[in-house]
């Protein structure tokens, strides 16, 4: 029996050594300038859309720019996507109306009655409500 083709294995077994006799995808090096004075370089595959800015390894800023000379897109403001446009996006003004309805029932049914558990948007949710100028309910 041979040594090397069972060294290693076993039945079911996955192997994590690279295949050594295997082409890796084309790739091409781009290299990015980090404001605070050092560069570096990311492995990009060569069909790929390069970026004009790519965020530093060491400190984290988002605006280390490419050393050939492609500059970023000036005056391109990127929305600010915040919880509610997410929120927005995701459900429909009559969902959102019915998941308000039911928080509102939940919220309501909480106030009498803490110790259950409320049901939101189909999940099981407990929480403390204080009232305004009343004691803790609750415990």
């Amino acid at each position: 029996m041979q040594r090397e083709a069972l060294s290693g294995y076993r039945l079911g077994s996955v192997s994590h050594e690279p295949d050594r006799d295997t082409d890796l995808a084309p790739r091409r090096p781009v290299e990015f300038a980090c404001p605070k004075g050092h560069a570096f370089t990311v492995q990009f595959a060569v069909d790929a859309d390069l970026p004009t800015i790519w965020s530093c390894r060491r400190h984290g800023d988002a605006e280390c720019v490419r050393t050939d000379g492609t500059k970023p897109e000036s005056g391109v403001d990127r929305e600010v996507r915040t919880h509610w446009v997410l929120f927005t996006e995701r459900r429909s003004p009559e969902a959102m109306a019915e998941l308000l309805a039911e928080t509102l029932v939940a919220v309501d049914r909480a106030r009498r009655c803490v110790t259950t558990p409320v049901l939101i948007g189909g999940r099981r949710y407990g929480f403390r409500y204080q009232p305004q100028g009343g004691s803790s309910v609750g415990g």
